[in-house]
């Protein structure tokens, strides 16, 4: 009797092994899914902080600007109001058109530039032309045209690209003496006033290094897809398909 109840006891046993073994199985499992969870958990903790941090810099940034916007502005207005000194003690001024296969725009640009309201023996202009197209006869033409109306232009052609615009540019100022310098893609046509008002900043404050003009667009009020990059200059640049895209739509429109 005592030997059958032993291996009752065994057999019992025995029978218990695979239980058990499947609870610390199933242990196993859960602890791996509350470490999944308390990951998660973590996750989305980070997640909403980061969002909370970048809201609280998104109304940082609108404060500042409710702030300083009006003060910004007002500094602006007394500084474009400060008078220039006599036109014979205006400083002389170094305007420079870099070009690449520009086409007919070089001849606007020149056309703009020449007009400028700013004495004729303080102004010089360096037309610095890459072309390898037609482009390069074509500046040669537009400047002998506007040095023949009594503008100090020069034009500058290298037999290579070396920096590109950059490059030539500085080419152009190993070649000039003038302490201001203007600078002009060949897609701009500043007005006349330009150097009468963005000269005054800069002989106002000293510390100045440079002025930077808005960019206007000549056909902005053609429609609502030359309103666009008008409204918000920094659109094109921000995302490039975008600019790409709005040029397709203005050849259509047209």
């Amino acid at each position: 009797m005592r030997a059958l109840s032993v291996s009752l006891v065994a057999v019992l046993r025995w029978r218990r092994r695979p239980a058990a073994a499947m609870i610390n199985g199933g242990g196993h499992r859960l602890s791996i899914l509350n470490f999944v969870g308390r990951l998660a958990d973590i996750l989305l903790i980070a997640a909403l902080l980061a969002q909370c941090a970048l809201g609280y810099q998104v109304v940082r940034t609108l404060l500042l600007h409710l702030r300083l916007r009006r003060a910004g502005l007002r500094q602006e207005r007394e500084t474009l109001a400060v008078p220039l000194p006599p036109d014979d003690a205006l400083p002389a001024v170094l305007v420079q058109i870099p070009t690449y296969n520009e086409g007919a725009l070089v001849q606007r640009v020149i056309e703009a530039v020449a007009a400028f309201d700013w004495p004729r023996n303080r102004l010089k202009v360096q037309l610095l032309d890459d072309s390898t197209d037609d482009s390069a006869e074509l500046c040669r033409a537009a400047v002998a045209a506007t040095r023949s109306l009594g503008v100090d232009i020069v034009l500058l052609q290298r037999d290579n690209r070396d920096g590109f615009k950059a490059g030539a540019l500085k080419a152009g100022l190993a070649r000039s003496a003038q302490p201001y310098v203007a600078i002009f893609d060949a897609d701009y046509v500043p007005p006349p006033d330009f150097l009468r008002l963005c000269m005054r900043p800069l002989l106002a404050d000293r510390d100045l290094a440079f002025v930077q003009a808005r960019c206007d667009f000549l056909n902005a009020a053609q429609n609502r897809v030359t309103r666009a990059p008008a409204d918000d200059p920094e659109l094109g640049r921000r995302v490039p398909p975008v600019q790409r895209h709005l040029r397709h739509l203005a050849a259509r429109s047209d």
